[in-house]
């Protein structure tokens, strides 16, 4: 809970020292959030190291974080990513069927759609920084101390993502003051942020410990910001632009999810990635 409490109080602790309540999206804002996920980013691991006492025949600090560069990290990348993508196969494909419908509004809601100076750092906040911390901190470090603490493989992939969908709960006061939502509204929304980002998080903290690396899930997290969530409401939508290729598309959807279901093992194998993580429950560092 330590690292979970000082991660998002990290983003609020700037309005100790000032009187200016800015957006979360105001450039100074983001800009002090930076500094704010950095700094926390950087002293996480001291949490880990309070577990895991210093062996010469252990697995070192680096190698808890799946900071690892034993040759496979390319390999982790591009793995991760893939397995993701297939996951996203309906999306994907849905994506590429837009740009050829006349005058589709597709690239306004992409990253692709060339943006405007002043959204610049939402953008990185949203595709590298975010990503970036979150994983560091709630999978690198956080699944590190869990697996020290002498907590299983399935508890700690199922205990850890529970804190990384409550570090989004804040997101209520966007709903509240920016959006101008009914508190009831406002956590249907916020419920559903949570729902989905425990999900994610399960899959991330699995894709950390079965391939010891923290590269794979950070990829994996940028590569879902920058898609999104899944927009089907070609399903139901009657008037939708794709609503002719609804057949292609769940047939996409499906493909994807049995896809991945089917990838899920092998393309994370321990022995594949050389996952020192997969084997800390067996050595003595708690």
């Amino acid at each position: 809970t330590t690292l979970f409490r000082s991660y998002v109080g990290s983003l609020y602790v700037w309005r100790l020292f000032s009187t200016r309540d800015f957006d979360r999206d105001h450039p100074e804002e983001i800009k002090k959030r930076f500094i704010s996920v950095f700094c926390v980013s950087a002293i996480a691991p001291i949490c880990l190291l309070a577990f895991a006492e210093d062996s010469n025949s252990g697995p070192s600090l680096f190698t808890w974080l799946g900071l690892q560069l034993n040759g496979r990290i390319f390999l982790n990348s591009i793995l991760s990513v893939l397995l993701t993508a297939i996951l996203f196969l309906a999306p994907l494909v849905q994506y590429f069927l837009e740009l050829s419908v006349p005058f589709s509004q597709v690239l306004k809601e992409t990253f692709l759609e060339p943006i405007h100076p002043t959204d610049r750092l939402k953008q990185i906040r949203t595709y590298i920084v975010g990503p970036f911390t979150e994983e560091f901190v709630f999978r690198a470090c956080m699944c590190g101390v869990l697996l020290a603490g002498g907590f299983s493989h399935t508890t700690t992939v199922l205990l850890c993502p529970i804190f990384f969908g409550l570090a989004h709960l804040h997101h209520i006061t966007l709903h509240l003051h920016k959006k101008g939502q009914a508190l009831s509204d406002a956590w249907v929304g916020v419920a559903f942020q949570l729902g989905y980002t425990t999900v994610f998080g399960i899959f991330a903290s699995f894709l950390f410990i079965r391939t010891g690396h923290f590269l794979g899930p950070f990829l994996s997290h940028s590569f879902c910001n920058v898609m999104g969530f899944p927009d089907v409401s070609w399903l139901t939508d009657e008037y939708h632009e794709l609503r002719s290729k609804r057949t292609v598309l769940l047939g996409c959807l499906v493909a994807g999810i049995l896809g991945f279901c089917f990838c899920l093992f092998p393309l994370t194998d321990p022995a594949l990635h050389r996952s020192w993580i997969w084997s800390i429950p067996d050595l003595v560092w708690y």
